[in-house]
């Protein structure tokens, strides 16, 4: 089955639910009878997702094969056929689903493959799998970037778009030759070959760790250094990566003592991107800045630009353990993940700069900022029910100085009051309990 922006999520008894663009030129009625509000139960297991994906980046279409390995529990109602069994579909906009009405169930404990052709957009909005331009030396130069997080993996590739459904994800990457791919494992196999006539460089990387959809990466660039900072030629010709990089290590030794487990991953990538929407965005394997919170020139920037730098890097590495290695269960404890990176942003940017004393500027940073925000009477609770975040600008809205300054403000008082051994001893203990899997914990 071939479908133009639709993106597979998951089966609910005899339905099969799959979300879909709104932007997508569809026309549908349906009746309220067929309204899903709902977080999807968890009796199916996502196996593994094989992707094949050929942007071509001036033109801007992309083709997406997939090959989906799902296992149900011996417990599972849930039902799903081949796409020759389909029964129905209609569209609900708001949520961003296709519903797919099958004729049969499948058998519980069993294994099946779904696979599906998808095409789109490679669109300039900083959202899915998006074209960020430049020019450099007169020339217009373009990246082929990504931002899935927190729900936009849906825009770029039919998937289980749920931070709790992870799965292992196996990429390969169809390029024009002379340019660089990453994604979040290591390259295993680069092949140059011809496809329709045209030269190519097909990338295949080695399988992920199993995580969520929100965290995959896939970028395609023009530059070529056998770094592990990545930017823009010139900004890397001046040093601008340098200070990234001498930081970056001494960051990944300090969360591998703090949180006393290994980093998880076989190499580390960062790369500076010249349109990007967040600050930073910590993929795993390949984390994604914008250029100003990656990159530090050491003739024109400040002292504070280098502070900023520093602690940004660490915000994101920390999220390398809790929020990668141990995931959220749903979108409502964003501040766990994001709260808790803030707070040990600090302690991180203090070990690779002893002499600033970074680790007391959470107070102006974060502390006394948000006690004006939190007086608002636009404020919110920490934690939300799980029912009252469903929509995607739900989700959206949860990314906010409460749940980033906030949260932290609160974890640091509970290290404080515990004593930071106790506060550090627990963590390790979430960490091994959740390895590899989510959480769904309250303080």
């Amino acid at each position: 089955m071939s479908l133009k922006k639709a993106y597979w999520v998951l089966g609910i008894k005899n339905y099969l639910i799959v979300e879909i663009n709104p932007v997508a030129s569809y026309s549908c009625s349906f009746s309220e009878s067929h309204r899903f509000y709902f977080l999807f139960g968890f009796d199916v297991e996502i196996w593994r997702y094989n992707y094949i994906f050929e942007p071509y980046m001036y033109d801007l279409d992309k083709w997406v094969e997939l090959e989906l390995v799902v296992k149900f529990t011996e417990h599972s109602n849930l039902s799903m056929i081949t796409c020759a069994f389909i029964k129905s579909t209609w569209l609900q906009p708001i949520t961003q689903y296709m519903v797919i009405h099958l004729n049969g169930k499948l058998k519980a404990g069993h294994r099946y493959q779904l696979f599906s052709a998808f095409s789109g957009e490679l669109a300039d909005d900083l959202a899915g799998f998006y074209r960020s331009e430049y020019e450099e030396d007169g020339l217009k130069k373009v990246v082929a970037t990504s931002q899935m997080h927190p729900t936009h993996a849906r825009k770029t590739f039919p998937c289980f778009d749920e931070p709790a459904l992870k799965a292992v994800f196996n990429i390969t990457l169809i390029h024009p030759q002379g340019t660089v791919a990453l994604s979040n494992g290591k390259e295993i196999d680069v092949v140059n070959t011809t496809i329709n006539g045209v030269a190519v460089t097909q990338t295949r990387f080695e399988s992920t760790e199993k995580m969520s959809s929100y965290l995959l990466a896939v970028i395609y660039i023009f530059v070529c250094f056998e770094i592990r900072i990545w930017a823009r030629r010139k900004a890397i010709q001046s040093g601008q990566g340098n200070y990234a990089l001498n930081v970056t290590g001494p960051i990944l030794d300090f969360f591998q003592n703090y949180y006393n487990i290994s980093y998880p991953l076989s190499k580390s990538d960062q790369i500076a991107l010249p349109d990007f929407y967040f600050g930073a965005m910590e993929n795993w394997g390949l984390v994604t800045y914008r250029e100003t919170n990656l990159l530090y020139d050491p003739v024109g920037s400040s002292n504070r630009n280098k502070e900023t730098t520093v602690t940004i890097i660490a915000h994101e590495l920390a999220h390398m353990w809790f929020g990668n290695l141990v995931t959220l269960k749903w979108w409502n404890e964003v501040w766990l993940n994001e709260g808790f990176a803030s707070y040990v942003s600090y302690l991180g940017a203090d070990y690779a700069e002893p002499d600033w004393n970074i680790v007391n500027m959470i107070v102006l940073d974060d502390i006394h900022r948000v006690f004006a925000v939190d007086a608002l009477t636009s404020s919110h609770p920490l934690s939300s029910y799980e029912e009252d975040i469903l929509k995607p600008e739900q989700i959206s809205e949860q990314f906010d100085a409460i749940s980033y300054s906030k949260g932290a403000s609160v974890l640091r008082m509970l290290s404080d009051f515990l004593s930071e051994p106790v506060f550090v001893q627990g963590l390790s203990v979430i960490l091994f309990l959740y390895y590899y899997n989510i959480h769904n914990l309250t303080i």
